[in-house]
């Protein structure tokens, strides 16, 4: 669900699909929300959210996904056709 590399002797994450637009727990994120990330666990490399279910639970059941931007073109192309790892195994 994620890429995690080093860049120039940096971390680098970024997320690779529409988690935050379908409803996962980044679209569930708040401000001061942490987060943690476990880059050195091989092919496993992780990043969670440190909230219990209950609060993902409630926020999910309050979520309304944003509208999409995208109307034409090659994002909205990637938007309606990218599938995660999981739906295209």
């Amino acid at each position: 669900m994620h890429w995690t590399s080093a860049c120039a002797g940096r971390l680098a994450i970024s997320n690779i699909v529409l988690e935050a637009q379908e409803g996962g727990p980044i679209a569930l994120l708040q401000d001061s929300d942490l987060i943690s990330i476990d880059a050195e666990t091989g092919q496993e490399r992780q990043l969670n959210v440190e909230l219990g279910t209950g609060e993902l639970t409630q926020r999910l059941a309050s979520w309304n996904p944003p509208p999409c931007q995208a109307r034409r073109d090659t994002l909205y192309k990637y938007i309606k056709t990218v599938k995660t790892a999981v739906e295209e195994a």
